[in-house]
């Protein structure tokens, strides 16, 4: 499937846009595919990618707004081949993920001649109540690349800390030395708020999350606006928070 530039694509009510294919979407800086509901009181759902023998997927310059999961990389999809790139998510406000990426087909197997290339590069997430969501930051398969994004005014609401859903970037951590670490820099994550309900307070500022077994996981050179190592530790959901997760290790930063 092929989308040209200057193409809305209208969801109704939860409706979804299941790919056991391939896609590619062209826009350009000007004149962006934008996917959105009909209604925004009732929102569809996006884009649903399913099955291992679809050709690659490439995106660019689109937007996503008024969805409730705008991107959904479902368990055992593969593809040799992902590129979201130059794309704005905003005003997802169902306080869950609104994009996800399942560990691909066969990423439990220990050797295996498969590798999907995962680029998320130079995209904006933006006034959302919502996460982006990495089933794994390792994997025999997944070969991610997540880099110059910008996530600023994105808000949760509770009042609990050490819960990496709460951040508006995470993932699962375990260490077993897999083939693939995810590459994570150069991003410029700030401005992001964890709010209490109740009082409709900021409780603190909020970044990355992650969770699993690992001792600790590596992600320098992304931006935090501040540059006090202890501050940008406090907007973590990791070891400190909560000392059953992974420690987070942002050292050097931007």
């Amino acid at each position: 499937l092929s989308i040209e530039k200057n193409t809305t694509v209208l969801f109704t009510h939860t409706s979804t846009l299941v790919l056991e294919g391939g896609l590619t979407v062209n826009g350009t800086p000007n004149e962006f595919v934008n996917f959105t509901s009909k209604d925004p009181d009732y929102r569809g759902a996006g884009i649903v990618v399913r099955g291992s023998d679809g050709a690659d997927i490439s995106i660019s310059y689109a937007r996503f707004t008024k969805l409730s999961l705008p991107l959904n990389f479902e368990l055992d999809w593969f593809r040799n081949n992902v590129t979201v790139r130059h794309c704005l998510f905003r005003d997802i406000n169902t306080g869950e993920s609104a994009v996800v990426v399942a560990m691909p087909l066969g990423a439990f197997l220990g050797t295996t001649d498969k590798t999907c290339n995962f680029n998320f590069n130079n995209n904006n997430f933006i006034n959302n109540w919502g996460s982006v969501f990495f089933e794994n930051f390792q994997d025999n398969i997944l070969k991610l690349n997540f880099s110059n994004n910008i996530f600023t005014n994105n808000v949760v609401y509770g009042i609990d800390k050490g819960i990496p859903s709460n951040s508006p970037v995470f993932g699962l951590f375990d260490d077993t030395e897999r083939k693939y670490v995810s590459t994570i820099t150069e991003n410029s994550v700030f401005g992001n708020y964890q709010i209490n309900a109740s009082t409709d307070t900021i409780i603190r500022e909020i970044s990355f999350g992650v969770q699993g077994k690992g001792e600790k996981f590596a992600i320098p050179n992304n931006y935090f606006r501040s540059t006090d190592p202890a501050y940008i530790s406090s907007t973590f959901d990791h070891f400190y928070q909560n000392n059953e997760l992974p420690l987070l290790v942002s050292e050097p930063f931007l």
